[in-house]
């Protein structure tokens, strides 16, 4: 269980949850020095099958025309697998959400990359052993041993890295050449052009779009699920063929936690103070009211648990 970043939004409609964070101290975000190395190549795993029960809304077809077209997928020097996020304005927020989510507002990005999977242990360690990157926090789970990707092993290669604070996130993906996406950028990546709830589109349907925990016959009885092998949830991708961007880990953006331009600052008294940085997209034990595109949350930048990743994006 795990504390919202606003920690006055505990409670959110009938999908009720405490959430709570090891929160610590907050550090101050540090800036990578080391130079790429060998490269990693990370190969797209099988997708698990499964039957929709819910139509998914189609993927965005949107282009850069002319010569200097930006191709649709591309692989970095550390084979980090990324997809294309067209240039051009989409609506941000959600004016039925929570106060945090108000008010919705166009914003105008510039083409972006965005990693088509989380950030895996295969290419987070290859930072580690190349002197870029600290390890994680806790590179086997205590409690649950294995059951949640545990770092080293190569059983878990293709699990999402986890028990990563903000600070190491940003180092490995300057380390890659990249940053952590903006929030702004992540909502697009997720949600499109046409205001739809999830990555997928407007309805959730039992587990087929995403791994998330309120479908676990003993979630309520505090046995909780576990992440899963990134790309399981093929049905799930956003409009670009990102994937997993709602469930299995939540995912650190770049920007601290505030109001959106006309919103109202009394609606959280973290706003400016430059104490959390955002976390988007829900993790494996979250109810689906967590998983929406629009879903604001967030911790302090020295936060590593087990339910908390990233990926990365780039400027072409």
């Amino acid at each position: 269980m795990k504390n919202r970043i606003s920690l006055r939004r505990i409670i959110v409609g009938s999908f009720a949850m405490l959430l709570i964070f090891a929160i610590v101290g907050c550090t101050a975000p540090q800036q990578a020095t080391a130079t790429p190395t060998t490269a990693v190549t990370e190969t797209p795993v099988p997708a698990l099958t499964a039957t929709a029960t819910s139509t998914p809304l189609p993927l965005a077809t949107e282009t850069l025309a002319g010569p200097t077209a930006l191709p649709s997928q591309i692989t970095d020097a550390q084979g980090g697998l990324m997809q294309l996020v067209p240039a051009g304005p989409f609506v941000m927020g959600n004016n039925a959400g929570m106060p945090d989510e108000k008010p919705t507002h166009v914003v105008n990005l510039p083409a972006f990359y965005m990693d088509k999977f989380e950030v895996t242990n295969v290419l987070y360690r290859a930072c580690v052993e190349a002197g870029g990157c600290q390890a994680p926090v806790n590179t086997s789970d205590g409690n649950h041993p294995g059951a949640y990707g545990t770092y080293g092993n190569p059983e878990f290669d293709k699990y999402p890295v986890i028990w990563v604070d903000w600070n190491r996130a940003q180092i490995y993906c300057h380390w890659r050449g990249a940053r952590l996406p903006t929030e702004a950028e992540w909502e697009k990546a997720a949600r499109g052009t046409d205001e739809r709830k999830y990555p997928w589109g407007n309805a959730i349907a039992s587990t087929t779009f995403a791994n998330y925990g309120n479908h676990l016959p003993t979630y309520h009885s505090g046995v909780f699920g576990k992440t899963i092998t990134v790309g399981s949830y093929p049905s799930g991708q956003s409009p670009y063929g990102i994937e997993d961007m709602a469930g299995n880990v939540w995912e650190w953006v770049a920007d601290w936690y505030d109001m959106y331009p006309g919103g109202d600052v009394s609606a959280n008294d973290a706003f400016g103070q430059q104490t959390y940085k955002v976390l988007r997209g829900g993790s494996w034990q979250d109810d689906p009211e967590l998983l929406r595109t629009t879903f604001r949350g967030g911790n302090t930048p020295d936060t590593a648990v087990d339910f908390i990743g990233f990926r990365c994006a780039l400027t072409p």
